[in-house]
C-alpha cells in the first residue's frame, strides 16, 4: 500500500515540483540575459580605470564561514567628454586591482550606472547552468520514467516557466531597454 501511494502520489509530486523549479530557473536566466542583451545593444563601451572598491563580508554562521564581495568604482570619459566616477552594478568575489584598465558599458542617460564586462559575463554561466539542469533532468525523465510521468514533468516545467515569467515581468519591464 505504501509503495502504491509513493508511486501514484509522492513520486509524481516530486517530479512536478522539480520540473516547475527548472522551468522557473530557465525563465530567470532568460529574463536576465534578455535584459543584459538589451542593455549591451544600447550601451556605450569605453575603457575605464579602477579607482576604488567597496568591500562587503557575507557571514554564514551556520556554515562557519564567510565570503567577501567587492563593488568596483571606475572612472571613465563619457561620450560628451565628462570624467565620470561610477560604481559597478554587480559585485564579484575577486578584489579589483587599483589602477587596472577595465571595459565599461553605460547608457548615455545614466552614465553613473555602469556594467563591467568582466563582472556581467558571469550571467552567461548562470544561463548555461539554467539550460543544463533542465536538459539533464529531461534526459533522466525520457530514459527512466513512464510516459505519464514525462507528461507531468513537461507540463510542470511549462507552468514553472509561466509562473516565473508572470512574477518577473514587472521587475524586468523597468530595466528593459528598447534598441535605438
Amino acid at each position: 500500500m505504501a509503495e502504491q501511494v509513493f508511486s501514484l502520489i509522492v513520486f509524481p509530486l516530486i517530479i512536478a515540483l522539480q520540473s516547475m523549479f527548472s522551468g522557473a530557473l530557465l525563465r530567470v536566466a532568460h529574463a536576465q540575459l534578455s535584459t543584459y542583451h538589451a542593455f549591451r545593444f544600447r550601451a556605450n563601451n569605453v575603457t575605464g580605470r579602477v579607482v576604488d572598491y567597496e568591500q562587503f563580508i557575507v557571514r554564514r554562521p551556520a556554515e562557519g564561514r564567510s565570503k567577501t564581495l567587492y563593488w568596483t568604482f571606475v572612472e571613465y570619459k563619457a561620450a560628451d567628454g565628462r570624467l565620470v566616477r561610477a560604481k559597478s552594478a554587480g559585485s564579484t568575489g575577486i578584489k579589483p586591482a587599483l589602477g587596472e584598465t577595465i571595459n565599461v558599458a553605460y547608457l548615455p542617460e545614466t552614465p553613473d550606472r555602469v556594467e563591467l564586462k568582466t563582472l556581467r559575463e558571469t550571467w552567461l554561466l548562470f544561463g548555461v547552468s539554467a539550460l543544463v539542469v533542465p536538459l539533464v533532468f529531461i534526459f533522466f525523465i525520457v530514459f527512466r520514467l513512464p510516459a505519464g510521468m514525462i507528461l507531468v514533468s513537461v507540463v510542470a516545467h511549462g507552468v514553472g516557466y509561466w509562473l516565473a515569467k508572470k512574477k518577473l515581468s514587472p521587475r524586468f519591464a523597468d530595466e528593459r531597454q528598447t534598441p535605438r
